[in-house]
């Protein structure tokens, strides 16, 4: 299992990232490139990505900070695994992919 922030949106991110956001929320609406392409610029939207041995997405978690008078403040949203994947870890690693991200962003501390 790879835990990574997506970099790269390409066609193939974009159409295994819509597959994992309607086995979530199959009412959402479809996720286009320039979609996640904007989301992917902004500074405070992270997209946490788990993938399998052949580099096709399992899992992803999104990440966004608002901030605030006194401080960033962070929200864990989106989380999902593909079913048949699901018992490995993989919801847990990118869940503490984004925690550890947090605490670079803030000094050690989680806000």
């Amino acid at each position: 299992m790879n835990i990574c922030l997506l970099q790269t949106v390409d066609d193939k991110a974009v159409q295994q990232l819509d597959e994992l956001l309607h086995k979530l929320d199959p009412a959402a609406p479809s996720l286009s490139r320039e979609r996640l392409e904007f989301l992917c610029e902004s500074a405070d939207f992270k997209l946490f990505t788990a993938s399998d041995q052949g580099g096709d997405f399992v899992g992803m978690l999104t990440l966004t900070c608002c901030q605030t008078l006194s401080r960033p403040k962070y929200w864990i949203e989106d989380v999902v695994v593909d079913p048949a994947c699901r018992g490995k870890g993989a919801g847990r690693a990118l869940v503490q992919a984004a925690l550890r991200f947090v605490k670079e962003m803030n000094d050690g501390s989680v806000i």
